[in-house]
């Protein structure tokens, strides 16, 4: 069956003629050509840099990914999920106390009371239709956060904390939970604060308590990579919370494919983030080999990037006064001292090389394709042509490999 080009032939005004369809196979056989060439080019210097960087894996798809990794291993090089600490302190807060978790199936099958608590649905859409797709009797949604957004005229109760980067009026909240948990017994009016009435504090805590099956959503704050005091403190009051009620936690993730490349890299040398191959042989340190890190100390010269300049400013905002994200400053000026390699759909201003590559998109769907991960059509999606990512990074790990021999 003849492809639809999108373009109208000049002699007989179909779009699907013998004229355009030859033609547009010659143009997308050439552009092959040329982007093969590119791709040899590209890993050749990559190859041969003295200090190099991978970052950006979460834009991947989990086969291209251990591409990725193979990538890393010929060219001795530093490898990371991301290219921003982001999130990094949910996973070090896991590591220490554990979780209570379940899978969305079990929640929407059985959870009376879903807590979304400081965590933007807006990059995950079909989230909340997910969890609520399965009938519960007596099903309450809760918001715990920005009043303005657009979560809030969905929920059936909003808990006002704007707490926009600054994490301190979660923390506060968390605390008088706990000691309700923990004390069993009501806030005394010393704990009143001007971000939420204590008898909004009470109201929650009874919702919590009341439910026969809690589930709590929550953001991640980018504050150190090691250690989040919102989710730390969050994560110790779910566990503490089920000797009074069941409730489960878990993280919203708003870096696409994390934890996929979290996986892979597991897998590959038993760590999930930040990891060094430098010596031959794995090593990993969050504090000097995450690839903000290796940046901010000028520790490479050549960083091998997947994403786009949104899809990088979702993992490392940079909050303006209007509410809008870019790239923090510290990050621009970085990348634009280094070699860029980027592998995107569309390039950025502080590319240096860049090969045209489909990817991730924020939400979860990849471009190119009809559907979402979660079989939700894509409505408006403009379909990219030509190789996978997949490809694209085998064809580049052979030149790399052909380099290094």
């Amino acid at each position: 069956m003849p492809i639809s080009t999108g373009k109208a032939c000049s002699i007989c005004g179909f779009d699907n003629c013998e004229t355009v369809q030859s033609t547009f196979a010659k143009n997308e056989s050439t552009a092959a050509i040329d982007q093969t060439e590119q791709i040899q080019a590209a890993a050749s210097f990559f190859a041969k840099s003295k200090s190099t960087l991978i970052g950006g894996l979460e834009w991947l798809p989990m086969n291209a990914q251990m591409v990725a990794w193979r990538i890393a291993d010929q060219a001795r090089s530093i490898i990371d999920t991301s290219v921003a600490d982001h999130g990094r302190a949910a996973l070090q807060t896991l590591q220490r106390h554990g979780k209570v978790s379940a899978t969305y199936g079990e929640i929407a099958n059985r959870s009376d009371l879903i807590v979304f608590w400081d965590c933007d649905l807006q990059r995950k859409p079909c989230l909340l239709k997910m969890l609520t797709a399965k009938p519960v009797a007596d099903r309450k949604i809760v918001l715990v956060g920005a009043a303005d957004s657009l979560m809030a005229s969905q929920a059936d109760y909003v808990f006002p904390v704007n707490a926009g980067c600054d994490s301190n009026a979660m923390v506060r909240l968390i605390s008088r939970l706990r000691t309700m948990t923990t004390q069993q017994e009501r806030v005394d009016d010393r704990y009143q604060d001007r971000d939420l009435p204590l008898a909004k504090v009470r109201q929650l805590y009874e919702l919590l308590a009341g439910a026969s099956y809690g589930s709590l959503f929550f953001g991640s704050h980018e504050t150190d990579w090691e250690f989040d005091l919102a989710t730390e403190s969050l994560m110790r009051f779910v566990s503490e919370f089920n000797s009074i009620a069941p409730l489960v936690g878990m993280n919203v993730r708003d870096n696409g494919n994390g934890l996929g490349a979290e996986t892979v890299l597991t897998l590959a040398s038993g760590f999930p983030t930040a990891i060094s191959l430098q010596r031959g042989h794995a090593e990993s340190n969050g504090r000097i080999y995450s690839a903000a890190e290796v940046m901010r100390r000028s520790a490479c010269d050549t960083i091998l990037l997947f994403g786009n300049v949104d899809q990088i400013g979702n993992v490392a905002p940079n909050v303006t006064p209007n509410g809008s994200e870019s790239i923090p400053s510290w990050l621009q000026t970085e990348l634009d001292r280094l070699t860029v390699i980027q592998l995107a759909d569309r390039p950025a201003s502080f590319a240096d090389v860049f090969i045209a590559c489909p990817l991730i998109e924020p939400g979860g769907a990849f471009v190119g394709e009809v559907l979402r991960g979660d079989g939700v059509m894509l409505t408006g999606a403009c379909p990219v042509r030509g190789r996978s990512a997949e490809s694209i990074l085998e064809s580049f790990a052979d030149a790399v490999q052909a380099a290094t021999s």
